[in-house]
């Protein structure tokens, strides 16, 4: 058997990390953030607890993490929609991302869910919060102004309350009509389109 290379190596080491982070995004959404230890989540990884302080200094730089990853990929998803010029089909496709990405990371919007309702969580992450939805706001009431509502700031804090609300309500209850509410938030915002 021939030596590791060091492609190999930090392929392995990619591999930990993502178990790592998978683990403890799994357990922070299902347990919650302040119940679940770092033995349980070396367990629930399958690597020892020296590994995972190997790539995280704390419990706390873990979830920093996770929230890191999350608020990228919105980002990501959401420049998918800087192309298109016209305001209300930007914002229509915004919330068909969206439902996008409630159905594909459950596990990331329970835990988003909790840390909105765990004042003591959020605290630790807030600086990570804070500067990205601003932005959020920002480029929600640009839109909004756009498609021609008066108080555009306003709206979008109503707006992001009801998406927040929204991802809330389609995690508590199964039967949740997310397509046929993403449909009348499109007539209500960007008629229908």
């Amino acid at each position: 058997m021939s030596p590791r290379t060091p492609e190999q190596f930090r392929e392995m080491r990619g591999q930990s990390r993502e178990k790592i982070l998978q683990s403890a995004l799994d357990l922070f959404a299902t347990k919650g953030y302040h119940v679940t230890s770092i033995e349980q989540l070396a367990k629930q990884a399958k690597v020892s607890k020296g590994l995972i302080y190997n790539y995280f200094h704390s419990k706390q730089t873990i979830l920093e993490e996770l929230i890191r990853i999350g608020l990228e990929e919105i980002d990501r998803i959401s420049a998918e929609t800087h192309e298109i010029s016209d305001p209300a089909e930007r914002l229509c496709r915004q919330f068909d991302l969206f439902g996008g990405l409630l159905r594909g990371n459950e596990a990331y919007w329970r835990l988003y869910t909790q840390l909105l309702t765990q004042p003591t969580v959020l605290e630790t992450v807030q600086h990570r919060f804070g500067t990205f939805l601003e932005a959020q706001l920002e480029q929600m009431q640009e839109l909004l102004a756009a498609v021609g509502f008066e108080n555009s700031s306003i709206e979008a804090r109503i707006l992001a309350a009801v998406l927040d609300g929204i991802g809330f309500h389609y995690f508590i209850d199964e039967t949740y009509p997310l397509d046929e509410v993403l449909t009348h938030l499109k007539m209500r915002y960007c008629g229908g389109n």
